[in-house]
């Protein structure tokens, strides 16, 4: 259910939270990450309450480096 508003940069969307139980990229496995699902977004997305749990990330010219 989509019982939520979320200020997107493209404007205030619906949304639907939810509580991942893990989340993986390579070696790195973060466990109990809330996120959302975002009502017609047609695509995945990494947020800070994943981001905000890494030791440092930089995004350059489209390629995302992360540091854990």
């Amino acid at each position: 259910m989509f019982d939520r508003i979320v200020q997107t940069a493209n404007g205030p969307v619906h949304a639907a939270p939810v509580l991942l139980r893990e989340v993986r990229i390579g070696d790195l496995a973060i466990e109990k990450v809330e996120g959302a699902v975002i009502d017609s977004l047609g695509q995945s997305v990494l947020g800070m309450s994943f981001l905000g749990r890494l030791k440092g990330f930089e995004m350059r010219d489209r390629v995302l480096t992360i540091d854990w």
